[in-house]
C-alpha cells in the first residue's frame, strides 16, 4: 500500500532554496534603492521635479528587478527579503517627501486620502515586520 506522504527528497524539491549570503545581486539592486532614496530628498528640496521623477521611476523598476533575479539566480535569502522591505519603505518615505515638498499647495486639499492611503500603508508594513521581524 502506497504512502500519501510525499518523500522528503520530492518534498525539498519544491521548497526555494534560501541563502544565507549577503553579497548577491539582488542585495546590491536593494542597496541601490536604499542610497537612492536617500538622494531623492535632496532633488526634491532643490525642486527638480523631473530629475526626481525619473530617478524614481529608476528605482521603483529596481525593485521589481530585484525580485526577479533572486528567483531566476536562486538568490533569496532572509536577509535580502529583509533589505527589501527596509529599501521599499525607504522609496516610498522619499517620494512622500518629495511630493509634499514639490508640489504641497496643489495636494492640500487632498490630505485627507492622502493621510489614509498612507495609514493604510504602514499598518500592512508594520504587520508584516511584526510577523516576520
Amino acid at each position: 500500500m502506497r504512502s500519501h506522504q510525499p518523500h522528503t527528497e520530492a518534498a525539498a524539491e519544491l521548497q526555494p532554496h534560501i541563502s544565507n549570503r549577503l553579497l548577491t545581486v539582488p542585495n546590491l539592486i536593494c542597496v541601490i534603492r536604499l542610497i537612492g532614496s536617500f538622494v531623492l530628498i535632496p532633488i526634491a528640496w532643490q525642486d527638480q521635479n523631473e530629475v526626481f521623477l525619473w530617478l524614481f521611476l529608476f528605482l521603483a523598476m529596481t525593485d521589481w528587478i530585484d525580485g526577479k533575479l533572486a528567483i531566476l539566480l536562486d538568490q533569496r535569502s532572509v536577509f535580502g527579503a529583509r533589505l527589501d522591505s527596509w529599501a521599499d519603505a525607504a522609496l516610498y518615505a522619499a517620494l512622500l517627501f518629495g511630493l509634499v515638498t514639490m508640489y504641497g499647495e496643489t495636494l492640500r486639499p487632498e490630505l485627507a486620502w492622502i493621510t489614509a492611503a498612507l495609514a493604510t500603508y504602514l499598518i500592512s508594513t508594520a504587520a508584516g515586520f511584526w510577523k516576520y521581524q
